[in-house]
């Protein structure tokens, strides 16, 4: 099953970069997350369901995404690391509105998330199989020139999943830099993201993005550094 999944997220990643560019009516998204005891990647995309350019004209949109990833940690009581593994995957159906300088999008869906524990973990609610409603907001703005404020933040009832991150980024031409704040969590932990970014690097074949800093997290042994790499490109 693992291996299926990988070789999806790659097929999809190879795929979606190597098509060539045509007009801005969908964007395919893919990249890798690695932080102190836990990796993930992820492969999605959202189009337009009226042909919209998704950038600039309002319009409903569709998004669809899913994800893998791997984690361990401590827990009093039990003789080694708890080692996780998980499987997601979302399809919503937003609306994209643009004002002035900037653009807000929000969408409304469903959710299923799958984690298994070795050895099992009776304390930890994070275990199994769970599906929920999702809704995920995102929000640009260019205030002033050169510089773009970025937020996104996402909640699902499945084991009360929240993810959200706000970044500023000074545009220096072809690339923009800046701090970065996010919260995530589930029932089982919390955890607050403090870093940099560099955004929007254009590859020609796409747009790349790199993120790092350090992680807090409650759950023991939790705090760390971070580090992201994504990619994306518009058709």
């Amino acid at each position: 099953m693992k291996n299926k999944i990988l070789s999806a997220l790659l097929v999809g990643t190879i795929l979606a970069l190597a098509a060539p560019a045509q007009a801005a009516t969908t964007i395919v998204f893919t990249g890798v997350d690695v932080a102190h005891n836990s990796w993930s990647a992820y492969l999605g995309g959202v189009t337009a369901l009226s042909g919209q350019d998704i950038t600039s004209q309002d319009g409903w949109l569709a998004r669809a995404a899913i994800g893998y990833g791997e984690y361990d940690y401590d827990r009093p009581g039990i003789l080694s690391d708890v080692d996780g593994d998980y499987t997601d995957g979302d399809l919503m159906i937003g609306y994209g509105h643009s004002f002035g300088n900037g653009r807000v999008s929000a969408y409304l869906g469903g959710n299923y998330q799958h984690h298994d524990l070795s050895p099992d973990d009776p304390l930890n609610e994070v275990e199994g199989g769970e599906g929920g409603v999702k809704g995920q907001l995102e929000f640009r703005l260019a205030p002033v020139d050169h510089v773009t404020v970025n937020a996104i933040g996402s909640y699902s009832t499945a084991f009360e999943n929240y993810w959200s991150r706000l970044d500023v980024g000074y545009n220096f031409g072809g690339f923009s830099v800046g701090p970065e704040v996010g919260l995530y969590g589930n029932d089982e932990f919390n955890a607050a993201r403090f870093g940099g970014q560099i955004r929007d690097i254009d590859l020609g074949f796409a747009a790349m993005d790199l993120h790092g800093g350090w992680v807090n997290s409650n759950r023991r042994d939790g705090d760390g550094g971070y580090g992201a790499l994504g990619f994306s490109k518009l058709f």
